[in-house]
């Protein structure tokens, strides 16, 4: 068993099921000292889906964004040998994807933290036109408009005199 797992499994007893949640800022030095960049993220994802909604939640999937970009700048600047190629992909595709997942979490802790959160806006976190569309109609006293290829458009948007 090697260190980085040891720390893993003392942070899955830490966030087993039953168990108070620690405060972020307590385990960040702990997870900072997982030598295998992989590990490393994939823990902090682990962290991030056992917090609920809020700035813990945030704040461990911003690291874990902020790792795999490390992460990539690292493979990058490393000469071309075998396997190379396939490990930036790799981690490309990783930071895309918890990128993806870190601004749409912020997005919706923005929109719970203040008031705007419903489950027609929950359905459109991970469309931006549609989530826009959908805060107009949700939330200004405007009609119900048509969108045209998934995007409201400049001449269907509500004036600013229309909303007063």
């Amino acid at each position: 068993m090697t260190a980085d797992d040891i720390i893993v499994t003392f942070l899955e007893k830490l966030f087993a099921p039953g168990q108070t949640l620690p405060v972020f800022a307590d385990i960040q030095g702990t997870i900072e000292r997982i030598a295998d960049d992989e590990t490393s993220i994939m823990t902090l994802k682990m962290v991030s889906d056992r917090y609920p909604l809020g700035r813990y939640k945030l704040d461990a999937l911003s690291m874990a964004v902020s790792k795999t970009s490390k992460w990539q700048g690292t493979i990058e600047d490393s000469e071309e040998c075998v396997g190379v190629r396939d490990l930036q992909t790799k981690v490309g595709r990783m930071h895309e994807r918890l990128s993806a997942v870190f601004k749409k979490t912020m997005t919706e802790f923005d929109l719970q933290e203040n008031g705007y959160m419903t489950e027609t806006i929950r359905a459109l976190l991970t469309q931006p036109p549609e989530l826009i569309c959908g805060l107009y109609e949700e939330f200004l006293s405007v009609p119900r408009w048509t969108s045209t290829s998934n995007a409201c458009t400049a001449s269907q948007r509500p004036s600013p005199r229309a909303t007063t």
